[in-house]
């Protein structure tokens, strides 16, 4: 399956390459400019409750990693992802899923989330 990711006047970005076995615990997405260059893979891992993602480059070596909340936090909150080196010694970002509130979420035919990415100013954990 082929996702496009838009930036906010509407033009294609990223293409994502999604496996058709994306039910399963471990996933590998092939993320792609939208004139086709290969830009690396995205793998998502679940471990120890914690949904996390390495990012790889194109030959397959890890660049970031990315920390998802640990299971139950978030509960009708944001959901906060840091960005972290491949070494995890340091933290490079966050990236903030907002929680839009239950009733909002379940009225609206919008299928849009706000994610926001904040680099951090010093580079020190």
């Amino acid at each position: 399956m082929d996702c496009r990711v838009a930036n906010t006047q509407g033009y294609n970005v990223l293409n994502l390459l999604v496996p058709l076995e994306c039910c399963s615990c471990d996933t590998k997405l092939q993320v792609s400019s939208s004139s086709g260059e290969l830009l690396g893979y995205i793998v998502q891992e679940w471990t120890s409750f914690t949904l996390s993602f390495d990012i790889l480059d194109p030959s397959g070596l890890v660049c970031l990693k990315v920390k998802g909340p640990g299971w139950g936090e978030g509960f009708m909150s944001d959901l906060n992802y840091k960005i972290l080196s491949a070494d995890k010694t340091t933290q490079i970002g966050v990236i903030t899923r907002v929680w839009r509130g239950g009733l909002k979420k379940r009225c609206s035919a919008s299928k849009t989330t706000i994610q926001s990415i904040s680099p951090r100013t010093s580079m020190s954990p």
